[in-house]
């Protein structure tokens, strides 16, 4: 299942119509504040557990590091035993264009590039490997409200794809749809808002063949004064049992959230 590539597993970026760059998922998930640094704590049910004992030893650690202005400036994640994993550096080269490199314990695996109009929205991101080859293409389209109706991706590994992106009158995202070149499936996430408009739930659904589709549903809580979450639980069930007729999958995710003020 294909659920917002490139956004929530790398946080990147988005330039406002001021010019001033910003990561993306902090507007997209209605983050507040001046935020200085994320940690988050990922903890994950062993095969047969029923519930995720969150006391033991995180299954992983992320570590997001911002600029005064709001821009991210890394992302780097850690193994249970602090080894690390991926860590992605970004680069603000101009306010139409800004790169970043992608490394695994150290080693350069992959190169984005994010390309911007005069307005200030994003138009066209790339992923190349280290020797340049273009492994993902997506251009993006616009409403007059400046939201992000439509992205449609090459993808030289996976197949292409095209995302549909529905609002509310808040322009608060509410539904995204996601289909594949060659497939009549489609991947479909709900959105949900507190009064408050904070985002409280989302829900995927799968509908391509595959013994990893499902559903997965994740519920946010424990606000800071902010109104950001600080806690979200996750829980996937698969069409298919996997092994050890393991039918589900459930993560709790502890976020620590500090501020420039």
């Amino acid at each position: 299942m294909k659920i917002f590539i490139h956004i929530t597993v790398f946080i990147f970026l988005a330039v406002t119509a001021k010019g001033q760059t910003e990561p993306i998922n902090l507007k997209e998930l209605g983050l507040r504040g001046r935020i200085k640094k994320i940690t988050l704590y990922e903890y994950y049910s062993n095969p047969k557990e029923t519930e995720v004992d969150s006391f033991r030893k995180p299954g992983k650690t992320e570590i997001m590091i911002f600029g005064e202005k709001g821009n991210e400036q890394s992302d780097v994640d850690f193994t249970p035993d602090g080894i690390e994993g991926n860590k992605t550096l970004i680069n603000y080269e101009d306010k139409d264009k800004i790169t970043a490199k992608l490394f695994y314990q150290k080693k350069l695996m992959l190169n984005f590039v994010f390309k911007y109009d005069s307005t200030g929205k994003r138009v066209n991101f790339e992923e190349y490997d280290s020797p340049n080859a273009v492994l993902v293409r997506v251009t993006y389209k616009y409403d007059g409200n400046g939201n992000l109706i439509e992205d449609d991706t090459y993808d030289s590994l996976n197949g292409n794809s095209k995302t549909i992106y529905s609002y509310n009158s808040g322009n608060q995202i509410t539904e995204t749809n996601i289909s594949y070149e060659g497939s009549q499936g489609v991947d479909k996430t709900l959105f949900k808002y507190s009064t408050e408009g904070y985002l409280i739930e989302t829900v995927s659904r799968g509908d391509i063949v595959d013994i990893s589709d499902g559903t997965t549903i994740v519920k946010y809580t424990n606000f800071d004064k902010y109104g950001n979450w600080l806690l979200a639980n996750s829980e996937q069930i698969y069409k298919i049992p996997l092994l050890h007729n393991l039918n589900h999958h459930k993560t709790i995710i502890k976020r620590v959230i500090t501020y420039f003020d």
